[in-house]
């Protein structure tokens, strides 16, 4: 059995954490085709690819390439990468346990194509320790684990803010260690700016919730209230660092809570700068009609979410979004599920409290886990939405994969025919962070119809 956290090891301690079986392929999910199929083994495979030995180091992103008959040892001050450094690290692998039931020191993770199911040729093979913590490398075309089609997932706003030695102290989410509360406050409402820099982001003016405590999605009912400055507690009064979104979600380093930039782009580049895209037409949808946008999860972070407009010709900001607030069409969602189907997830929307005033937000219809073993919801799931729909991320061993989800938009008949960005925000409650998604589409004038999507 070999255990998956997609944060940094050890700092990502367990949060995002997979179990896969050992000897057994791993498919990518249907609703994840660039994430490749990978098999875990105890023996080296017959055919490997290309083989990176990680043992040295315990460090895919330091070890040296293994040539067909040849043994190459990383040179002696071949080091795991610093906190400074760390620009290509995410994916962990832990094989926990092994040494006690199981003979040998090694074993080994192989990397297969997407839709695969592990019969075609192997992209890569990496050769890992027993017991231990092993980084593998992740940006450019070596970013494998999947869950966030298009990069959109590497474009939000990381709350982070300075913590001195006097700072308050709370209970983490586990309620294992203490945490600063001034890590706490990042992107939290009633704060003057988000720059994603730990030395001005320190925010002691952050304003209570205005979220009504029945859309809540994590802490419920918990003595200590640890997610009160986080953005879903006051739905879009958070300020980001983008309305579109950041690369790697803030402007330096950001590795450590699993932000990197996607390639091509640098640490901070901001989304609502980025060209149209060339290579498909934006969606058509007539001002009046319905449509239907979806999004889906790499990491569950609860909270909530809203679909915004703002044209094309002007400054992409929060205020020009803020103006063109869309309404939810129906009262409820649809979860398609990644193994085929689909759940109708009743609707919980919010518009007391929120930004704009009286603009709908709706609460992420996927509860994340409670509790490290994630043997209960953070809150009841939707009928028809099993132990494989909910969760705090995918996990092969039980058939987990998180759904997409979809929503329909009624949009404003005042609307001018023209090329607008449609915007996505996503407002978590367990981090202080803002995830957004950027869109290109043409509203026509008058009549009805559309189709379009938004995926974190």
């Amino acid at each position: 059995m070999a255990t998956h956290n997609q944060h940094l090891c050890p700092e990502g301690g367990g949060y995002q954490t997979e179990v896969y079986p050992t000897g057994q392929c791993v498919p990518n999910p249907t609703t994840q085709p660039e994430r490749p199929s990978y098999l875990f083994s105890l023996s080296p495979p017959a055919v490997a690819g290309r083989l990176v030995d990680c043992t040295p180091h315990d460090n895919c992103t330091a070890a040296s390439l293994l040539l067909p008959g040849k043994t190459q040892i990383p040179p002696s001050d071949t080091r795991p990468p610093d906190a400074e450094s760390r620009q290509s690290v995410e994916g962990v692998y832990d094989v926990e346990g092994v040494e006690t039931v199981e003979t040998g020191r090694n074993a080994w993770l192989t990397v297969f194509p997407p839709s695969s199911n592990c019969s075609r040729p192997p992209v890569t093979t990496y050769k890992l320790r027993r017991g231990a913590c092993t980084q593998l490398p992740v940006t450019g075309d070596t970013y494998w684990t999947g869950g966030c089609r298009g990069w959109a997932c590497q474009w939000f706003s990381q709350g982070v803010s300075a913590a001195g030695d006097d700072a308050e102290v709370l209970p983490t989410r586990d309620g294992r260690e203490m945490m600063p509360r001034s890590r706490r406050l990042g992107c939290a409402a009633g704060c003057a700016s988000c720059t994603g820099d730990a030395k001005v982001d320190h925010c002691p003016t952050a304003t209570a919730p205005t979220l009504p405590d029945r859309f809540r999605t994590f802490g419920i009912g918990e003595a200590t209230d640890w997610t009160r400055t986080h953005p879903w507690r006051s739905p879009g009064a958070a300020p980001v660092l983008d309305a579109c979104g950041v690369a790697g979600g803030a402007p330096r380093d950001n590795s450590a809570p699993g932000g990197h930039p996607p390639p091509g782009h640098a640490w901070g580049a901001r989304g609502s700068l980025l060209p149209p895209l060339a290579s498909s037409a934006p969606a058509s949808w007539r001002a009046g009609g319905v449509v239907e946008v979806g999004w889906g999860i790499a990491a569950n972070h609860g909270g909530g979410y809203a679909y915004r407009l703002c044209p094309a010709s002007a400054p992409l900001t929060e205020e020009c979004f803020q103006a063109n607030h869309l309404p939810f069409a129906d009262a409820a969602s649809t979860l398609r599920l990644g193994g085929g189907g689909e759940v109708r997830a009743p609707a919980a929307d919010v518009s007391k409290g929120t930004v704009p005033a009286g603009g709908a937000w709706r609460r992420n219809p996927v509860p994340a886990c409670r509790g490290g073993s994630c043997d209960a919801p953070q809150f009841p799931p939707p009928a028809g939405c099993d132990a494989t729909c909910w969760g705090t991320s995918d996990n092969a061993s039980i058939g987990r994969v998180l759904p997409v989800i979809v929503d329909r938009l009624k949009l404003p008949v005042s609307l001018r025919p023209g090329r607008y960005v449609l915007g996505f925000r996503w407002d978590c409650e367990a981090t202080s962070q803002v995830w957004a998604s950027c869109s290109d589409v043409t509203i026509l004038s008058g009549g009805a119809g559309g189709v379009s999507a938004a995926q974190q």
